[in-house]
């Protein structure tokens, strides 16, 4: 393998695992949308009703977002899901 590959080679994996790093930090592509970080304040891991008051395009969504009906949002539920899909108010 010639060094012009193996770079690019290098650079695709770099970029691959930032990619998957993101979303798997609770951050969702678009800037006008909240990261997981944004809504979950107090530091507990998940995301509280009372925490999500801040997007109520979330609140009005929470049944299909709270996959296991525990009243809260963990990592693996919000990555999850979709937030486009909700409105952005």
């Amino acid at each position: 393998m010639n060094r012009y590959r193996f770079r690019l080679l290098l650079i695709q994996i770099f970029f691959g695992v930032f990619t998957q790093a993101t979303v798997s930090l609770g951050v969702h592509a678009s800037q006008d949308l909240p990261t997981f970080f944004d809504l979950e304040k107090d530091g507990d891991g998940v995301i509280s009703r009372e925490e999500a008051v801040d997007w109520s395009a979330l609140t009005s969504a929470w049944d299909s977002v709270d996959t296991n009906s525990d009243n809260q949002i963990d990592m693996q539920e919000w990555n999850a899901f979709d937030p486009k899909t909700l409105s952005s108010e």
